[in-house]
């Protein structure tokens, strides 16, 4: 029995001596290993590289840049811009990750709004309004939003969509005439019937804006017997002379003189 004992005993100490060697043995070569050394020449061998190859594409980009603003340029002038669509979204698709990305597509955007007309169809109309309303979506922060946000009162105007005008909020002072002008023409296609056809001593309520703009207009100035009817244009002589007198741009623009 002691000698079973005496045998256990033993086999406890060497196991606990050989884990203890085994654990220092370990231990003395990680202390003797060499960590890893970092080549500073070659890192910077590549660094250097990185560098030079983004430049090279920026150089790139500027240049596809400045080919897509000239190419645009003269599509308005031949108006052709639609045509050569897939080319200029296939540059503007290049200059990923270049600083003026977002002003491209804006850049692009604008110029199929210079080209639009009165016969261009409705519907290539509503789908360059929806493009560029979901383009001011994605960029809500872009110093550009205000220009696109205009361009789409210059859109319904060109292809002179009165309804969409007419129903568009304005938010500075050209945009308030133009929505008040296609206010005003929709009025006057669809006169009001009337018994007799006598001259209207009243005030069109969308003149409003002209007389808070202009200052001290008397009412008589505003009155012509054509009101309520499409020869608003055919204001008197004496309107006319006031009008330019007063320089006023807003009643000039909606009165058509």
């Amino acid at each position: 029995m002691r000698a079973l004992k005496h045998t256990t005993i033993s086999l406890f100490m060497l196991t606990v001596l050989s884990t203890t060697v085994s654990a220092n043995t370990h231990s003395h070569k990680g202390k003797n290993e060499t960590p890893p050394q970092i080549n500073l020449v070659e890192e910077q061998a590549k660094w250097a590289q990185q560098q030079h190859a983004q430049a090279l594409n920026l150089i790139e980009q500027r240049a596809t840049f400045l080919q897509l603003e000239a190419l645009l340029r003269s599509a308005i002038k031949s108006d052709n811009v639609a045509n050569n669509a897939q080319l200029y979204l296939a540059l503007i698709d290049s200059l990923k990750g270049y600083p003026l990305h977002t002003d491209a597509m804006a850049t692009y955007l604008e110029a199929r709004v210079k080209t639009v007309k009165r016969d261009t169809p409705r519907e290539e109309v509503n789908a360059l309004r929806a493009e560029i309303e979901q383009f001011i979506q994605q960029n809500a922060t872009h110093f550009l939003r205000g220009k696109l946000e205009q361009s789409i009162f210059t859109l319904l105007s060109n292809a002179e969509d009165i309804q969409a005008l007419a129903q568009q909020t304005p938010r500075n002072l050209e945009t308030q005439i133009a929505v008040l002008t296609a206010q005003y023409q929709m009025e006057a296609a669809n006169p009001p019937p009337t018994k007799d056809a006598q001259p209207n001593d009243k005030i069109n309520p969308l003149f409003c804006p002209i007389m808070h703009n202009c200052g001290s207009i008397t009412p008589n100035y505003l009155m012509t017997p054509n009101y309520g009817q499409p020869g608003i244009r055919k204001v008197g002589a004496q309107q006319r002379r006031f009008i330019r007198k007063r320089k006023c741009s807003l009643a000039k623009m909606i009165l058509k003189v």
